[in-house]
């Protein structure tokens, strides 16, 4: 009867390793299946990294090409003074805004900002906490008219 058991015991673990080796291959398939696709997509996002780059340095050529062109009319400079006592708000930049005749966009292209940052300026309560050289174009710009803002538009 030992001998019967050890029979079986043998057999068993033999299928078994079998049923094993098996599994691991079909596992070792899709190991490497997946190890390909992960480097086709690394080649692919370093081209794209590659193409970007290379869009990015195009626009920024393009953007100081437009600058060069764009007539530029001399703005009047702000002192210290007037800078430290300027305290701009929401209700100021549509004050403003609306002086000028300018869209959010506009007022933006003439600030260095976003037409989304102008809307956010101008929905904001209380005194704006902008930075410097926001603080410094606005106070440039509430000095001008309508069609030096233009002028500086290109319009």
């Amino acid at each position: 009867m030992a001998n019967m058991a050890k029979v079986l015991k043998d057999e068993i673990s033999r299928i078994a390793k079998r049923e094993l080796r098996a599994d691991i291959v079909s596992i070792k398939k899709d190991t490497a299946r997946l190890k390909r696709d992960i480097a086709a997509l690394k080649r692919r996002l370093n081209a794209v990294e590659r193409d970007n780059r290379q869009l990015a340095k195009q626009a920024a050529k393009t953007e100081t090409v437009e600058k060069a062109e764009a007539p530029t009319a001399p703005l009047p400079t702000p002192d210290e003074g007037e800078l430290k006592r300027f305290r701009p708000t929401g209700r100021t930049i549509i004050t403003l805004r609306n002086k000028l005749g300018l869209t959010q966009g506009a007022l933006g292209k003439l600030l260095g900002v976003t037409a989304q940052s102008v809307y956010q300026y101008e929905t904001r309560e209380g005194r704006l906490n902008l930075r410097p050289p926001t603080k410094v174009a606005l106070a440039r710009i509430r000095k001008i008219g309508k069609r030096q803002a233009r002028k500086l538009l290109g319009k």
